[in-house]
């Protein structure tokens, strides 16, 4: 009676140095084809990167372009930004359309990637940046073009369209800013200057013996004390656009400014419910 078994591994095993030859051939053939497919029908790519590390840290800057030493004293902290903040900002920028139009007009990339529309155009260049947070909190652009060269000079022209953006949005952030306390500041003085009058004319009927001078003069301080403070709060706040935290200079200026409060707040407490200042 004949004993009927399946494959065990010794066969394959023999039937593998059989066949070794031929495995052998098919194998090399396929990874030479394989490279022939890739070398003749996918364009070689280059990539460029940089790395631009907020100006608040202490913190070197890296990365094939040489323009990022120029943003090393970037107001990157747009109104005390978190860095995760900062990092939806850059991609935002980068991303755009008009920095992507920028791009493809700068270094012709229709042309590059053998397109007319231009839409298209813009999905592929959107393949071609990445923009990501690393691990030491710094954020990287890589950019990937069809030589070194212009992969630079690509990385370089859109690190500087970041840069030109960033700058644009503290101008107007502080233009905004300062618009609205000088509209603070002249409605204070607009009812600074109502309750004068208003405290002369109780003074004419009510007998209070204090002096129209003394008043004009006690106001007048106040007023004069009032702007100034309004002026270093105007000035502090543009200052922290544009400055670092650590900066000596905004250290001052905190602390010029906790006096000038320090003496309002006195001025108003002086002499309790006798007190001018209705």
């Amino acid at each position: 009676m004949v004993e009927n078994r399946g494959f065990d591994i010794l066969d394959y095993f023999v039937l593998v140095l059989k066949w070794k030859k031929f495995l052998l051939i098919t194998f090399i053939s396929v990874f030479v084809l394989s490279y022939l497919i890739i070398y003749i029908f996918i364009p070689v790519e280059y990539e460029s990167s940089a790395l631009i590390v907020p100006s608040g840290n202490e913190s070197s800057m890296g990365g094939v372009s040489g323009l990022m030493k120029n943003l090393k004293d970037l107001p990157l902290g747009i109104g005390g930004l978190s860095k995760s903040s900062e990092t939806d900002l850059y991609i935002t920028i980068i991303y755009s359309r008009s920095t992507l139009e920028k791009l493809i007009g700068k270094f012709d990339l229709l042309k590059d990637y053998n397109l007319i529309s231009m839409e298209k155009a813009l999905k592929k260049l959107k393949k071609n940046i990445k923009g990501s947070l690393t691990r030491e909190s710094a954020f990287e652009i890589i950019v990937r073009a069809s030589s070194p060269q212009k992969a630079a000079e690509m990385t370089n022209f859109l690190l500087s369209l970041l840069n030109e953006s960033v700058i644009n949005l503290n101008i107007t952030k502080s233009r905004n800013n300062r618009e609205f306390l000088e509209k603070r500041y002249n409605d204070i003085r607009a009812r600074l200057k109502d309750a004068e009058d208003s405290l002369q004319l109780y003074q004419q009927y009510s007998g209070l013996l204090e002096a129209k001078e003394q008043a004009h003069l006690m106001l007048n301080t106040y007023s004069k004390l009032q702007g100034d403070v309004i002026e270093k709060q105007m000035e502090l706040s543009i200052m922290e656009k544009i400055t670092a935290g650590d900066s000596p200079q905004l250290k001052l200026m905190k602390t010029q400014l906790e006096e000038y409060e320090t003496e309002l707040g006195k001025m108003k407490r002086n002499g309790g419910d006798k007190n001018v200042l209705l």
